[in-house]
């Protein structure tokens, strides 16, 4: 098991941000496609994915925003965490062994509602930037 923290409500305040950085495996994008069962010819094979206009198999936005979750799941606020929206814009993709840094900052908290609502941003090595979202967790008690 990791060492999820577990904050509180009263422990999150508005501009509190977590960042780590990543870098996308040819094997990440095969296990996604795996458990997401998407199969998309972009993903899975390289030589579509040139076909089509990219540069390598790109990786799933759903990948990408799986690490968004890793800062909610495992920083902010890690155990107490329940997800209720979340809203994601894909910007550029992201290929086999690009670096990205994942960024996740807090907006608002809603200490009432029990809320807080988070911005995150992937962005690659290259500053180029990868995808944004907008999410909004129950933090638990």
């Amino acid at each position: 098991m990791a060492n999820n923290l577990s904050l509180s409500i009263n422990d999150i305040e508005v501009g509190q941000a977590v960042n780590f950085n990543i870098v996308i495996s040819e094997s990440d994008i095969s296990k996604y496609a795996e458990i997401s069962k998407d199969y998309s010819a972009i993903h899975v094979s390289r030589e579509a994915a040139i076909a089509a206009g990219f540069r390598d198999r790109v990786a799933h936005g759903g990948l990408i925003s799986s690490y968004f979750s890793a800062i909610v799941g495992v920083y902010l606020p890690g155990d107490s965490a329940l997800l209720l929206q979340m809203e994601n814009k894909f910007h550029h993709p992201a290929y086999p062994d690009d670096l990205l840094n994942i960024e996740g900052i807090v907006k608002f908290v809603h200490p009432e509602l029990e809320c807080i609502e988070i911005l995150f941003r992937a962005t690659s090595s290259n500053g180029k930037k990868i995808a944004t979202g907008k999410w909004l967790v129950k933090v638990r008690t």
